[in-house]
Order: C-alpha cells, then structure tokens, then sequence
C-alpha cells in the first residue's frame, strides 16, 4: 500500500516536471533577454512562484475539490506553458491594478506579451481580463478561473466546489507572490532602480 501512493505520488512528480520544465526554461531565457531589470525580475518572480505553485498544488495538496490535482493527468507540455502564461497574466493583471499609479501599462504589456509570446487571440483574453477587473473587479476572480479551466484544461464545466478553489488558489497566489517579490525591495524602489 505504501510502496503503490509513493509510487503514484513519483508518476505524478515525473509529469509535472516533463510538462513544466520546457516551458520555464523556455520562458526564462525570453525573460533574461529583457533589458529593464524591473520586468525581468518581475517576470522571473512570476515564473519562479508558479513553478512552487505547480509543485505543491497538482503534486502535494491532496485535498477534496483541488481540480488541479484532480486534473494532473491532463498536464502536458503546452498545458504547461499555458499555465505559467495564464498566471503571468494574473500576476501583470493584479499588480497593475494595485500599483497602476506607478506601473506603465504599456511596458507591462510589451514585457508580458514578449517574453510569453501572445498570440492575436491570448492578447484579447488579456485584455477583456483587464477591463474586467478596471469595471466588474468583483467578478474578476470569477472569471479568471473559469480562464484557467478552459485555456489550460478545456473544461467547459466547473463545480461550484471547484470554482472556488481556483478563485482560492488564485488570490493566495498572487498574494504570495506579491510579497515576496516587495518584501525586501519595495515596487517603487525597484521602478527606480530599474534600467533598460
């Protein structure tokens, strides 16, 4: 019995890792590419935090209603890229409308759109996501999971259990990652700092 949950727990440490590793390197040399120091290591907190994420959420949360977990036998390779891509979204999404007083939308934008190489289609989520939270921020969490179950995972359908885990992993998420990323150098510090 124990030999056969230590056995599927290393299958399922083996698929994530198959399907994510491509895509963070991948990504992560796009990321060292950029010249602004504040988009690059924004863009590699995010990245660095959503391959944590993966890890303990598809891998270790074994908990009732967790659909990444539920759905770890879906993740493939391009699941894997769509997932740091989505979350990249997430992270520029929040971060812009904490701090938009003092973040460039736009070099926002041109470095997420860059270093995750957005199709005509992925920029239009972008951007319907980013209206979303400006005018129905209420909503904004709502919709985003319902994003990450069909971009990622082609689910059309969510339980309200589900729903609300995504919604849940999302907000603790960001928030992690968050603070980590300003907890020893605050974003105006880093915007200052920053050099092209």
């Amino acid at each position: 019995m124990i030999l056969n949950l230590l056995n599927i727990c290393t299958k399922k440490k083996e698929l994530i890792r198959d399907s994510i590793e491509e895509a963070k390197n991948f990504y992560m040399d796009r990321v060292f590419k950029i010249k602004n120091s504040f988009y690059m290591n924004f863009f590699e907190f995010s990245i660095e935090s959503t391959e944590v994420d993966i890890y303990e959420y598809f891998v270790e949360a074994e908990c009732e209603n967790n659909f990444f977990y539920d759905n770890i036998f879906l993740m493939d390779r391009e699941r894997g890229r769509r997932f740091f891509k989505v979350m990249a979204i997430h992270n520029a999404i929040r971060v812009l409308k904490k701090n938009g007083d003092i973040i460039d939308k736009k070099h926002m934008e041109k470095y997420l759109f860059y270093t995750f190489m957005f199709n005509s289609a992925e920029k239009k989520v972008y951007e319907l996501l980013y209206k979303c939270i400006n005018e129905y921020e209420g909503e904004f969490q709502r919709l985003f999971s319902i994003t990450i179950a069909k971009y990622v995972f082609q689910r059309d359908k969510l339980s309200p259990f589900a729903l609300a885990f995504i919604e849940n992993f999302c907000y603790n998420s960001f928030n992690e990652f968050y603070n980590s990323f300003t907890k020893y150098i605050s974003m105006n510090r880093r915007l200052e700092r920053a050099v092209e």
